[in-house]
């Protein structure tokens, strides 16, 4: 697997993924909302073929994936683009990497855990008040949870050595 940054020439293909997979160009978090594509980037590939996409965004207090998904699960694909968000953010100094996901997605929360992030916050309703900006935004979950907070997870990173 080869993970390496965005470049112009992939522009098409995030905006693509990001209408079919994200709803929409403009993604909203704790009520902010941001475009991925103009964002900093990664995309995982398998013999050439796109697997996997994550965009992180520095705010005032740390760095924050964006967007992630790996394309083919159980793969590896999915902690390979952490690592990479995680190297982008040490360079740009930031002393945490946060993660935002909803409490419909159970996989996403297990898979924080396990790359050592820790759950910091729950804010509740915020999904809802998102909806106010995104309406495309589901109301339920795969399984038919109701979508309807947000989960931040968050890992200190130590400074880039060297």
């Amino acid at each position: 697997m080869l993970v390496r940054t965005v470049t112009a020439d992939d522009q098409p293909w995030i905006r693509a993924f990001l209408d079919e997979r994200w709803g929409g160009q403009e993604q909203v978090a704790n009520g902010e909302t941001f475009r991925p594509a103009d964002l900093p980037g990664y995309l995982a590939e398998i013999d050439g073929e796109i697997v996997g996409y994550a965009a992180v965004r520095e705010g005032a207090d740390g760095a924050e994936i964006a967007v992630i998904e790996a394309l083919r699960p159980q793969e590896g694909i999915g902690s390979a683009l952490v690592a990479a968000s995680i190297e982008y953010a040490r360079s740009i100094g930031s002393p945490v990497l946060r993660a935002i996901t909803t409490n419909d997605n159970w996989v996403a929360q297990a898979f924080y855990v396990a790359l050592g992030f820790r759950p910091v916050e729950t804010r509740p309703g915020a999904v809802t008040e998102s909806r106010k900006i995104k309406p495309q935004i589901p109301l339920e979950g795969a399984d038919g949870t109701p979508i309807t907070d947000e989960l931040e997870y968050e890992l200190t990173l130590e400074p880039a050595s060297g």
